[in-house]
C-alpha cells in the first residue's frame, strides 16, 4: 500500500533496498536468499580489475534486478572502469535507492574513494570507502559532479589516463591501414 511504501522508504538507508517498480524489501541475510529467483541480477563486492563483468553476490533489487536508468548506469560503469582501476564495486553498506547509490573505488595508485551516483552524475563522496562524509578541507573535490565515470577517473587517476591513452593507441594501430 502507499502508506507502507512511504513508511518503509523512511528506513531505506538502514535496512532496505528498493527499485522503481517494487516496494522496498528487506535484506536480512538468509531470509533474503530464500526469496531470490534463479538468474537474479547481482553485483560484486570486491575486485573486478580483470575487466570481466562483476561476480554475483548481492542483487540490486530482490524482486527484479536493475530496472532504473541509474542502476543500469552503475552496472555499465563497473564494467567500463574495471580495466582502469584496482577495484570497483557497489557499496554493500551505504543506502541504495532507485535515485541514489554509492560505489567503492580504488585507483591504480592505491587511493580509495566512495563515489555517489545520482541523477546529477558521479560525485566523490569521500576519500574512504563505504563513507558518505567528505573532507571539508577539500570541499571543491566533494561538490563537483562528473558526467561519466571516465571524467571522474581522469580527475582522480593519472595512471588511468596513461592506461586509457595506451589502450586507445594500441587499438588505433591495430585498425586496417588504408593503402591509398
Amino acid at each position: 500500500s502507499p502508506i507502507s511504501r512511504c513508511f518503509f522508504s523512511f528506513f531505506v538507508a538502514f535496512n532496505f533496498q528498493t527499485c522503481s517498480s517494487c516496494a522496498p524489501l528487506p535484506f536480512l541475510g538468509a531470509m533474503a536468499n530464500d526469496t531470490l529467483a534463479d538468474g537474479e541480477i547481482t553485483v560484486s563486492e570486491g575486485n573486478t580489475s580483470s575487466g570481466s563483468p562483476p561476480e554475483p553476490s548481492k542483487p540490486l533489487c530482490v524482486s527484479c534486478g536493475p530496472s532504473t536508468a541509474l542502476e543500469e548506469e552503475a552496472m555499465l560503469a563497473l564494467k567500463e572502469a574495471a580495466p582502469s582501476v584496482t577495484s570497483i564495486s557497489i557499496s554493500e553498506m551505504l543506502p541504495r535507492t532507485s535515485d541514489l547509490l554509492f560505489m567503492n573505488l580504488t585507483t591504480l595508485e592505491g587511493q580509495t574513494y566512495c563515489i555517489e551516483l545520482c541523477q546529477k552524475g558521479y560525485r566523490i563522496a569521500s576519500a574512504r570507502q563505504d563513507c558518505m562524509n567528505g573532507d571539508f578541507r577539500q570541499l571543491d573535490l566533494h561538490i563537483r559532479y562528473f558526467e561519466s565515470i571516465y571524467q571522474l577517473l581522469d580527475t582522480l587517476s593519472p595512471s588511468h589516463r596513461d592506461k586509457f591513452a595506451s589502450s586507445l593507441a594500441e587499438k588505433l594501430s591495430n585498425l586496417p591501414k588504408d593503402n591509398e
